[in-house]
Formats: structure tokens, sequence, C-alpha cells
């Protein structure tokens, strides 16, 4: 629901202004079920003898298959709450005023006040986990300390603080969104324009990543079982799932495991409650020509920053211990002990993830376009992008190093901005794009002719881009600080440029980039030392050198092109014929070579990125 106004003042009564003053209020409302292929149950087996057996662990004599483990490889079940109905509210208020100074210079000016409300739940079937509340398990105990409810819930849970309906904060109130912007004719008698300007957007955190970070798929509204080997002994075709708790026994808290409990540790995501509204700066300058009436030629620079993105990030990565500086009471470092060297005990290294908003980017480009209005049965429009964008946020591009949305792109979370900052997952050096419509002159002589080759309209897009960028890495790397990998490193006296190679694509599928410039990321010998001066028990790896996204894959070309006949059937009624032509040159399009250096195909491109070429036709009757 939403209620928008705009009250306006015309230049009769401001002289040369026009003025505009208006607000909007939204109160939107989703009503969600919460997508999962768990609450059916996802079952493992390896084999055709596994599944005709289908026995858990045990004697054969009771019932199992003799041995230490089911026939059933793995088990993925989950059960809890999973409707929610979300709320947020927005209000703003806004003033513009178009002045026009003189004939040939006019500007646009603008202020625009917005606040953006958080999510919160009807019934308060969110929650969340603060860090600030957090105590460490008792010695072979359990905790649910951090634990907080909304406090409009209608299942509180004895013990669990209550905080505010949308488990932040507060709304960030300091949205004042300035906009600038000037359009100047330099020429009295020809047709060049200049335009520039200047304007801070605001934007509200993406729903998807919020909903899981507030208790979607966790503890307490969700419990989820994941088992195999020896924890899934007991599961058989017969009964391949444990009995999950009723719908009625939710909330159910979260229990945080100390290392001698003897249970393992959780993995949770959540909000961190003092979230800000991310916003983007945007500014350009460009030039416009006119030539003659119907081409236009557009010559400019476009840039943007964004500033408190949002970002998932991980809290508990491993730290580093000595005897000057023990960690949990450790003294030393191994891979073995990394989940005791964690700032929150109870998670995993790579198990507490919290949604920030200290994300930013940085994009600067060349921008050209040339745009031909409709004249003698053609238009078009050319539009060319020299331009690079920075950021320490991961995005999903379908390739790259990390394709998981809003994630942080450093490898060490302790270091966000030195590590993580570099090209983004989207980022394309240059991109071309040339779409035409071509209507073929009508033919004049016989009716038949007339039907059969007037009436045809023809229409294209070329698309020719760089590739994507992608990071070297290592998925046996950072083992002593807990985690599942991290980038390679160079070669001694490599670089970047050792690593390039050229030739056409077709030659270097094998090879694409220089595999002799990159090692594996530093293993510490045990009773070693790291580079920085901490003990290693047991060998173990550490980060790796190279920066994120310092290589670019294969370049892409596309060419889709359509052509289309509509033929009038008597008075009101008429027919389209419409043949459509995807990829039509079938351009091979490669994706990103293998970058894990672990990975024995590394260096190797075997996959596409794109489809053949596909041609439909279509046949629609208007009546």
């Amino acid at each position: 629901m939403s209620l928008s106004d705009t009250f306006g003042f015309s230049r009769q009564a401001l002289g040369r202004h026009d003025l505009r003053i208006g607000f909007e209020v939204r109160r939107e409302i989703y009503t969600v079920r919460l997508k999962t292929a768990t609450h059916r149950g996802v079952m493992t087996i390896n084999s055709l003898a596994d599944f005709l057996l289908g026995r858990p662990a045990g004697p054969i004599e009771t019932g199992g298959n003799g041995t230490d483990f089911s026939n059933i490889e793995t088990i993925l079940f989950g059960n809890g709450l999973v409707f929610r109905d979300l709320l947020a509210a927005d209000e703003a208020v806004f003033v513009a005023d178009d002045w026009k100074i003189h004939p040939r210079l006019t500007f646009n000016l603008g202020l625009r006040y917005e606040v953006l409300g958080n999510l919160s739940d009807k019934r308060g079937v969110i929650s969340n986990f603060e860090l600030r509340r957090y105590q460490t398990p008792p010695i072979g105990g359990v905790t649910s300390t951090g634990l907080v409810q909304p406090s409009n819930t209608e299942f509180p849970l004895p013990g669990v603080p209550l905080v505010s309906n949308t488990l932040t904060d507060g709304e960030d109130r300091n949205n004042l969104a300035p906009r600038f912007g000037f359009a100047y004719k330099p020429f009295h008698e020809r047709n060049t324009l200049v335009r520039g300007g200047y304007g801070i957007f605001y934007d509200r955190l993406a729903s998807r990543p919020l909903i899981q970070s507030l208790g979607g798929r966790s503890a307490p509204w969700f419990r989820q079982y994941q088992l195999s080997g020896t924890s899934n002994a007991n599961s058989s075709l017969q009964n391949p799932f444990p009995v999950p708790p009723a719908l009625s026994d939710f909330p159910i808290p979260f229990e945080l495991p100390d290392p001698l409990s003897g249970r393992p540790p959780l993995n949770l995501m959540f909000l961190y409650p003092g979230i800000r509204s991310p916003y983007i700066q945007q500014y350009s300058l460009n030039i416009q020509h006119a030539f003659g009436a119907d081409l236009l030629l557009e010559v400019g620079y476009v840039g943007s920053k964004g500033t408190r993105l949002e970002e998932l990030r991980d809290f508990n990565q491993s730290l580093l211990a000595s005897a000057s500086h023990p960690i949990n009471g450790i003294t030393t470092n191994s891979p073995k002990n990394a989940r005791d060297r964690v700032p929150y005990i109870g998670f995993s290294p790579i198990g507490l993830l919290g949604t920030m908003t200290d994300g930013t980017s940085n994009y600067n480009s060349l921008q050209a376009s040339i745009t031909k209005r409709l004249g003698r049965g053609l238009q078009f429009l050319g539009a060319y992008t020299y331009g690079k964008c920075l950021s320490t946020v991961n995005t999903n591009s379908g390739t790259g190093d990390n394709v998981d949305v809003f994630t942080s792109g450093a490898q060490n979370n302790y270091n966000i901005r030195g590590d993580g900052y570099g090209p983004a997952n989207f980022d394309r050096a240059q991109r071309f794009v040339l779409s035409s419509v071509y209507s073929f002159p009508a033919v004049r002589g016989h009716h038949v002719l007339e039907k059969l080759l007037g009436g045809w309209l023809a229409s294209g897009v070329i698309t020719v881009q760089s590739g994507l960028p992608f990071s070297i890495t290592d998925s046996l790397g950072a083992s002593l600080y807990g985690l599942n990998g991290s980038r390679a490193s160079f070669a001694p006296g490599t670089t970047i440029d050792s690593a390039l190679v050229s030739g056409p694509i077709e030659s270097r599928l094998a090879r694409y980039f220089n595999t002799a410039a990159f090692a594996r990321a530093p293993l510490v010998a045990a009773g070693g030392q790291t580079s920085d001066g901490f003990p290693v028990a047991e060998p173990g790896t550490v980060f790796g050198n190279t920066g994120r996204n310092i290589l670019r894959g294969p370049g892409q070309r596309n060419f889709d092109a359509a052509l289309t006949k509509r033929v009038g059937i008597r008075e009101r009624g008429s027919a389209e014929f419409r043949a459509e032509f995807f990829n039509a040159f079938n351009n091979v399009n490669f994706a990103i070579p293998h970058a894990d250096i672990a990975n024995p195909d590394f260096g190797i491109i075997d996959r596409t990125s794109s489809s053949p070429s596909v041609i439909q036709f279509a046949l629609k009757l208007y009546f």
C-alpha cells in the first residue's frame, strides 16, 4: 500500500522556477513461505546395491547391513515454522526545482529526505543473535546467551531478551539526499548540449539475506539435520530420517556448545543491529551533439560510489595464538585446534555470518553512444562503455571466486578493505551493444506480391564484451584459520604479467593462463612459525598473496536477430509471423577456466557460458 502526492508551482507563479514539493508513504507487506527442500527430506545413496539393500548399520541378524555405516550415505532433513508476514514502512518528502537561469542554461535542483523502515514480522516470528550479549558456554555445557526476540512475538522463550520489533537499534534517520543537474547549450546556433549532474540515492536492504539473517532457516524457528558417516548409522530406507520436533514445539532455542561437551559447533546467520541505509553517489558529465534531425552523438563520463553496502562476512575466523597472546588458553596453532581458537566458542570458524552495512564500491567509466531516430525505415542505438568497477562485496555474476550474494570479497575477514577490495565479479572492462530495427519498404504491384513481400520488419542486437574477472584460489589454503580455502600465491619471481598468455582462445583451452606463475598457499611446517611469528604445532596453510579477481576470462560475442511480418485479415483482424534467431551465428563463448590450484584441471577451460544457436517461430492472431 502506498500514498503519495506532489504539489507543483509553475513558472507563471515563480518566474523562471518550476517548483515541486511532495511526499510519499509506503507500507509493504510480504507474506512468504520460506522455500526449502528439507521438509520432505533428501537422501544420497551411492550405488544401486545400497538402494536395494537400504539397511542401517549394525549386525545382519538385527536388521543391519553388517557394517558400521548405513546404506544411506547422507540425509538432509528439516522442520519448523516457515511462514512469515513481514512488514516494512517507508516515508519520504522531497522538493525539486527546475531553474531556467538563461535560455541556454537550466539547473535542476532537488533535496529528498527518507526513512526506510527495517523489516518486522506481524507475529514476531523472527529472531537474531547479538554479539554484544554473547557469553562463553560453561565448561562441558551449552548456552543460548545472545539470542533475542522481537517485543511483539507471540512465541516468547523463557529467559530470552525482547528487543525492538525489527531486532535493530532503530531506523537510519540520516538519509538526506541532495541532487543537482544542469543543461547548458554553449553555442547559440549549433546543436550541442553539455549535461552534468550529481545525486545521492538511498536504498533498503535486500529482503532475502535479511530473512535468512533473522532466523528464517535456523533456530529457534527451524531445525535442520544433515548427517553422514557414523552419525547417520541408524538411517534406512524404511526410516531414513530422525523424528523431528512437532511444529507446536517451536520455537526451540539454539544451544551453543563448549568443545568439551562433545557436541558439534553451530552455524548461524545474524543481522548486525546497527545497520544503516546503503546509499550510492552518482555523477556524470557528457556532451551531446545532434547531426541533422535524427542522429545524436553522446560522449561522457559516468561514475558512482557505493557506501554502507550490504555485506555478509564471517565473524568467527580462527585467531592465531602464541604464549604471549593465548586464545582461549591455547598457545600454539594447528588445523585441528582451529575450532578452539575462535572468538565466539560454540560456532564453527565459518559458522557465524553477519549481515553488515560496511561494504563499498567505486565505478568510473567513459561512455559513448550514437542514436538514430526512426527515418527511412531505419532506427538504431549503438553504445560503448570503457569502465571499471571496484568493490569489497561479491555479487552473483554466475562465475568467479564466490557467487554467493553480497558476501565479502576478502579471504581474511579481519582485513575486508585491504584484502577484499578489487574488481567486482560482474565487472566488464569494455562493452559494445548495437541494436537496430529496419522496416522494409512497401512493395507496390500485384495484390499477392504486396501481401508476401511487404510489411516485413528486421531487428537485431549485437553484443561484444570483455570477460569477467576471477581469482586464483587454493581450496586447501588457510587451514590454520579454520577456513575452507583461500587465494593462491604467486610463484617466486612472478607477477600478474607473468600469468598472461597471448593467442586465440581456442589455442589456450588447455592452458588459458600461465599456471606456473602461481603456487599453493604457503604451508607452515610443524615447529615453524607464520610470517608474523605465531608458532605452529602441526603442518597447516595460511593465506595466499594473490589479489582478488586479478585475471579475466574470455570475452563474449553474440548476435540475436528477428524477422517479423504482420498481415491484415479483413477489417478488424491481423496475423503476426515472427522468426527469432538467438546466437544467430552460433558463436562459442567460453566460460572462465578452473581457477583452483588444487584442482587437476587448473587453468583448463572445459565449459561454455552461452547456449548454442536457437531458432524459434511464432504465429499470433489478433482479433
